[in-house]
């Protein structure tokens, strides 16, 4: 007789994680139930207002229209949380990058990058317009430009 258990956890295991999921979900909640001024998210990235703003209308276009943006003086948090996650989180491992530090990690020229992108788009997470208008990259973006481009 087969056992028909496809279960590995028991009852009282499930009844903890999912009281400790209710929990963790509240105090987050709680924690960031406040509107962030885009200013934070300025200063969290380390550019300016204008740069952001060309960021959010070039990778963020479906969460928040170019006009919404600048309209808003805060944003919701369940919005900042998802343009941060599109954008990639700044910090050691995902620096902001210009396109000179991308083209001096990799040993490259910017010529070979810009045709590189112009070609493949998709595999560089970058349009060859919009890598045009920009000096300096999310954290993701960057991260994804520099595994391709070495």
């Amino acid at each position: 007789m087969k056992n028909r258990n496809s279960s590995t956890f028991t009852f009282p295991q499930i009844a903890v994680l999912l009281i400790a999921l209710l929990l963790l979900s509240r105090h987050v909640r709680f924690v960031w139930h406040k509107p962030l001024e885009k200013r934070t998210l300025h200063l969290l990235y380390g550019i300016d207002p204008k740069t952001f703003a060309k960021w959010i209308a070039l990778f963020c276009p479906d969460l928040i229209s170019s006009a919404e943006y600048a309209r808003r003086r805060k944003l919701p948090p369940h919005l900042a949380l998802a343009i941060l996650v599109r954008l990639g989180f700044p910090g050691n491992g995902t620096p902001v990058q210009s396109k000179r530090q991308i083209i001096e990690a990799a040993d490259g020229s910017y010529r070979s990058l810009r045709e590189s992108i112009r070609r493949f788009p998709d595999f560089f997470g970058i349009h060859a317009a919009a890598f045009k208008t920009l000096h300096v990259f999310p954290p993701e973006i960057a991260r994804q430009m520099r595994e391709q481009y070495s």
